[in-house]
């Protein structure tokens, strides 16, 4: 295995999780722009029936087919439906977002995601449209750019786009990218905490995932992993 394939792909990582289709958000609507509903992209996207607790700061979502697809890696979506309901507030007045889930297996998961990852994610969601375009457009000179140095350091710009080049002859070129949902961890054997930013990258023959390991301090990458 190349020096190149473990940085993109095989980054080590211990997560130590407490516990977004389409990346980019909508422009903050103007003042003379109707209030707008914060479970409107939930609903959208998730469909079923979704509700909101305002005691408990918390979403509901039932009889949704979308989470029902998703039910073997559940706390992907639940982060996404947290994201979407927050980026549409146009102040948070929670210090946290609950977000449960009602399955047809009976399986009723809670989680709980702080209000500050949620204000980081609706910050750093532009590094996961900006990696998704330069895929599409096939920059990957830009993308050299985008990751932390001590990363770029161990690989060159043609390095980049030789390997991107190569992976993307087997499922074809991407054309499109969503975001489905994030996750905060500690990188192993560095004090060094990311964001796991995952969703799907999609292509001429078959979509793919496509994630990335962020700084949420600086908006870095540290490593992405879209190697099928």
């Amino acid at each position: 295995m190349s020096k190149l394939h473990f940085l993109l792909l095989i980054l080590p990582i211990y997560i130590s999780c407490n516990h977004s289709e389409g990346g980019q958000p909508p422009p903050p609507a103007s003042s003379s722009e109707a209030k707008v509903d914060p479970l409107k992209d939930v609903s959208a996207l998730y469909s079923g029936l979704v509700t909101f607790d305002e005691n408990k700061s918390e979403i509901s979502v039932s009889s949704s087919p979308k989470l029902e697809q998703m039910a073997d890696m559940i706390s992907l979506p639940a982060s996404h439906i947290a994201w979407l309901f927050y980026k549409n507030l146009k102040e948070c007045p929670y210090d946290s977002i609950r977000v449960a889930l009602h399955l047809t297996n009976g399986s009723n998961p809670v989680f709980s995601f702080p209000k500050g990852q949620l204000k980081i994610v609706n910050e750093r969601i532009k590094v996961y449209d900006e990696v998704g375009e330069l895929f599409k457009n096939g920059d990957y000179n830009r993308l050299y750019k985008m990751f932390a140095p001590d990363v770029a350091a161990q690989m060159t710009q043609h390095d980049l786009g030789t390997f991107c080049n190569e992976v993307f002859e087997s499922n074809g070129k991407p054309v499109g990218y969503t975001f489905q949902g994030f996750t905060f961890f500690n990188l192993s054997g560095k004090n060094k905490e990311l964001i796991h930013m995952a969703g799907m990258l999609h292509r001429v023959k078959q979509d793919t995932p496509l994630s990335l390991y962020v700084d949420p301090e600086n908006g870095q990458l540290y490593s992405i992993k879209f190697d099928y």
